[in-house]
């Protein structure tokens, strides 16, 4: 394949966790067809795995996971993953907050650790994924809501 034909993906599943892992190995197997960086393919399929991980957990309904990957050999890849899904109004303003932390943040890496190290023992709603995608995968998170529905942004 061109490395600047673009590569575009769209997956519709229920909010179930038990989709998650085997949805981010069919983005890691698409993209390792196309991407020889195996750095970058861990990292879009890490991204594509929080992402669809909060969604099934914090979904009202349907998760739709929508992935959109562009290869530019000239000057890199550009990727962009977006999971939809009506979201429980309870945890709108906590990811609000929580993006808003993150995309503030002058060193993302040590947001992440910071993140790491408050209560272990909370584990209904921490961001860290969110702040892993940032981190660890360099991508910058957006959020849109319209009407009951929430899409999270993450691209490169």
């Amino acid at each position: 394949m061109d490395d600047r034909a673009p590569i575009a993906l769209e997956l519709s599943l229920g909010a179930n966790p038990h989709l998650v892992s085997p949805v981010r190995c069919f983005l890691e197997q698409a993209l390792k067809s196309v991407v020889t960086d195996a750095d970058f393919v861990d990292r879009v399929a890490m991204a594509a795995h929080e992402l669809l991980e909060n969604a099934t957990k914090y979904s009202a309904d349907d998760a739709v996971l929508k992935l959109s990957l562009v290869l530019d050999g000239a000057t890199g890849r550009d990727v962009v993953l977006r999971v939809s899904n009506v979201a429980q109004a309870a945890h709108l303003q906590r990811l609000r907050r929580f993006l808003a932390e993150i995309n503030e943040a002058a060193d993302p890496m040590i947001l992440y650790l910071d993140m790491m190290a408050r209560d272990p023992f909370d584990t209904t709603v921490s961001g860290l994924g969110l702040a892993r995608i940032r981190a660890e995968a360099a991508m910058f998170l957006d959020l849109m809501v319209e009407n009951e529905m929430v899409t999270l942004t993450a691209r490169t």
